[in-house]
């Protein structure tokens, strides 16, 4: 599991500031290594990445150098490894000739038998040599569609921002009141670092949504023109395309491997690869919004009919003429470095569906109260080893999420309590607080459904010092 975060379109410093918290953040989905791709409004690719967790690169003088003048699109990424070692050569982003992206999800292990796969060592700069060689339909078309992605790249040769996911791994959008800005990540909590700071697009009024699912197997493709003299449209969204993956793969089993008889019969396993991520705002009802009004709302232009095949193949031509499939950055590395930067030149929904809010297929909370006299501390003999908060709430607004339960999702706190005194402490950043702290600090309200909690058990994520999400928002996925 990795994740994704990123910003594009007009950024100011308050933007800038936005995408450090939204990097910070995306840590608690990998804390391996972080990277970043810059891509200026005079169109300039350029990246820094390093072994370790944002905070490190944040304080490095070449991140200021690299977000720090006049980008127009930010994509940050924290690895989780779960192929190939932790190095700066397998850290994200990857940059080939005409693209430089990022990739959270695992392909299936038949990866390793592709064209020239053995000239690396990870699926995703594989991936990505794929996407630059031949592009990103017949790339995707060419891989075993049980594997998990979701992309966030840049073309160079057409200046378009791309995004493409499936089933396995999510990614959410959500866009600035005036529309101006664009802001994504996988996790829909994470934008809240973003709502707080930023008047939102409110994209259905019946709702009051602000974010929105990528739509599965969708190609998006997004030319962005964030020039300060620029009075058209920010953002010009091409028709998209359904990309399923897998249409031309063929499965090619490894040679079989002659294991000698023991006298104790035979044993084994099967490698399952990583399990599906759990969509926590998928809709089985009718949708919200169609496309032809999502495009409208937005300032984009009408989509048209979705283009597959030779149409879609022709599409992609342009961008996919190079032969070369090398890294760039490969002739670069040293194999002691850990840090650097560069610069460098299922089948689609009919409609744009946006979160089920209201829909009778979800889930709806109840409202929490204080943990002193809650119905949900049952068992009095554990109420002296329980924190037990008496929180000054704010007027709870209304939860725009799927209730889930504490013990769907690894907590990532822990309590302990010392002379009387309950603390509550980050398993990711060591950050400790007190109950009192934390009460005067957060007035017990989750950062993203803004709704109260009843005791520091219901604290799935600690954000800062001031900010905390509760175990409903917390997400596995």
């Amino acid at each position: 599991m990795c994740g994704i975060v990123g910003i594009a379109g007009k950024i100011a410093q308050k933007e800038r500031k936005i995408f450090d918290n939204l990097l910070t953040v995306c840590q608690l989905r990998g804390r391996d290594s972080t990277g970043v791709v810059s891509v200026t409004r005079g169109k300039e690719a350029k990246y820094i990445k390093q072994v370790g967790t944002p905070e490190t690169l944040i304080d490095r003088k070449q991140y200021e150098s690299i977000i720090g003048y006049t980008p127009a699109i930010l994509i940050g990424h924290c690895r989780h490894t779960t192929s190939g070692s932790t190095n700066y050569s397998n850290a994200h982003p990857f940059d080939f000739d005409e693209t430089i992206g990022v990739h959270n999800g695992t392909l299936a292990h038949s990866w390793n038998r592709g064209e020239n796969a053995k000239d690396y060592t990870v699926d995703s700069e594989w991936l990505y040599s794929r996407i630059d060689e031949v592009g990103i339909e017949d790339a995707l078309n060419d891989i075993d569609k049980t594997g998990a992605w979701a992309l966030a790249f840049y073309r160079k040769d057409t200046n378009t921002l791309n995004f493409i996911r499936n089933s396995k791994r999510p990614l959410y959008f959500a866009w600035s009141k005036d529309k101006d800005t664009m802001f994504w990540a996988s996790e829909p909590w994470m934008l809240c670092v973003v709502d707080r700071d930023i008047d939102m697009a409110v994209l259905n009024e019946e709702t009051g949504a602000w974010y929105m699912p990528l739509p599965e197997n969708t190609l998006w493709e997004i030319e962005v023109d964030a020039t300060t003299n620029n009075k058209s449209k920010i953002f010009n969204m091409k028709p998209p395309r359904e990309i399923e993956g897998g249409a031309n793969f063929t499965f090619l089993a490894p040679p079989k491997k002659v294991t000698p008889p023991t006298g104790h019969g035979s044993t084994g396993s099967a490698n399952k690869g990583g399990s599906g991520v759990i969509h926590p705002f998928q809709r089985t009802g009718a949708v919200d919004s169609t496309e032809e009004e999502l495009a409208t709302l937005l300032g984009l232009p009408a989509p048209t009919t979705s283009t597959k095949g030779s149409d879609a193949k022709a599409d992609e031509s342009t961008s996919s003429t190079k032969s070369e499939g090398k890294s760039q950055t490969s002739s670069q590395r040293s194999s002691g470095s850990t840090t650097g930067s560069k610069s460098t030149s299922s089948s689609r929904k009919g409609t744009l569906s946006l979160p089920g809010l209201s829909s009778p297929s979800s889930p709806t909370t109840s409202k929490r109260k204080p943990s002193s006299g809650s119905s949900e501390q049952s068992d009095s003999s554990t109420r002296e080893s329980s924190p037990n908060l008496t929180l000054v709430h704010s007027q709870p607004s209304t939860w725009r999420g799927v209730r889930r339960s504490s013990d769907e999702n690894a907590k990532n706190v822990s309590l302990r309590n010392v002379a009387g005194t309950w603390y509550i402490s980050s398993l990711q950043t060591s950050m400790e607080i007190s109950e009192k702290v934390f009460e005067e600090n957060t007035n017990g309200v989750c950062a993203f459904c803004k709704t109260p909690i009843g005791g520091l058990e219901e604290v799935h994520t600690l954000l800062s010092r001031n900010a905390f999400i509760c175990t409903d928002c917390g997400s596995g996925s």
